[in-house]
């Protein structure tokens, strides 16, 4: 099982590993201790079968990607935010440079880089007019 929770405020925990890693932990646990008693008061006996847990905070993310303000996708970009992609794939003065990430299109996450990349791809053979293929094995 999965768990996902979204924080506004991932400053508070980047901060608080960074001033008080016990506090940090307790926290930490605090949290997946809660968690754990809400999940067996909606499935009894589901604590037992519980074989691990990793509870990756903002700080975490900052510690093992150096992502930006420990953003595990991207944050909210640019203010367009309904293109398609409200960040450009190109830097302006910077030929033959593209960029694609989880950061051009909210959601973020390995599935929109993937998109971005093939998006960029695209464009790449559009540019050069070349018919863009995707070959199947």
């Amino acid at each position: 099982m999965a768990c996902s929770f979204y924080t506004s405020n991932g400053k508070y925990w980047i901060d608080l590993r960074k001033n008080d890693r016990k506090k940090y932990r307790e926290e930490k646990q605090k949290f997946v201790d809660d968690l754990i008693q809400q999940l067996e008061q909606k499935y009894p006996g589901i604590s037992n079968d519980i074989e691990m847990v990793d509870f990756a905070t903002p700080a975490s993310v900052l510690r093992y990607t150096n992502n930006w303000q420990g953003s595990a996708q991207g944050w909210l970009p640019g203010k367009n935010v309904i293109a398609s992609s409200p960040i450009s794939f190109k830097l302006p003065n910077l030929k033959n440079f593209y960029y694609a990430s989880h950061w051009n299109r909210p959601g973020g996450g390995v599935p929109v880089a993937l998109n971005m990349a093939r998006d960029v791809a695209k464009l790449i053979c559009k540019e050069n007019q070349v018919d863009f293929k995707v070959i199947k094995k």
